[in-house]
């Protein structure tokens, strides 16, 4: 943002950086709600009407606000005016099933972040998550084959292998993979 202060993209990375700080990395909220919400406001003034200022304000709902219906609104807004945006599609269908249920529709949407996106290992293993609530343990396996390809060493994936292993009846095999993560 210091580089080019008009940009709106950056603007809301750092949105998405902060609020991931919260969601995932046990950072309190108030340690930087200060800086979302300046960040935040900066994406709505350079284009309120952009799919990057929808993604923000979903970023903003979930982490800061914990309205979850209100980041799907946003996320689905985002998706009608940018649906070549795979990181938005995944993050849409993370909500579209933790809020309604629907796995089913959750799990269109990651197959469409990755036919957006078709080496981003997050799309897989997101895949493979939809896969695995629906019981399709199979076809979750075959997922994780295929995100392990792409990036063996990704944090997690051995493990949640051998998870859809155990589920499937095969559990030296689950151990032998759960072994393998780092």
């Amino acid at each position: 943002v210091a580089l080019d202060p008009a940009f709106i993209g950056t603007w809301a990375q750092l949105v998405i950086i902060l609020c991931h700080q919260v969601r995932w990395w046990n950072v309190q909220p108030q340690a930087v709600s200060t800086e979302v919400y300046r960040a935040n406001e900066r994406v709505q003034a350079l284009n309120q009407k952009s799919a990057y200022a929808h993604e923000s304000l979903a970023q903003v709902h979930m982490a800061l606000d914990r309205d979850w219906r209100a980041a799907a609104a946003e996320f689905a807004r985002a998706q009608e005016l940018d649906p070549t945006d795979a990181d938005n599609t995944r993050r849409l269908a993370d909500i579209t099933g933790a809020v309604t249920g629907d796995n089913e529709g959750a799990l269109r949407l990651y197959l469409k972040a990755i036919e957006l996106d078709p080496i981003n290992v997050r799309n897989y293993q997101s895949v493979a998550l939809a896969y695995d609530n629906l019981g399709r343990f199979a076809d979750a396996e075959a997922t994780l084959r295929k995100a392990l390809d792409l990036e063996a060493t990704f944090p997690g994936l051995h493990g949640f292998l051998g998870v859809e292993l155990a589920q499937l009846g095969r559990q030296p095999e689950a151990l032998a993979e759960i072994q393998k993560e780092m």
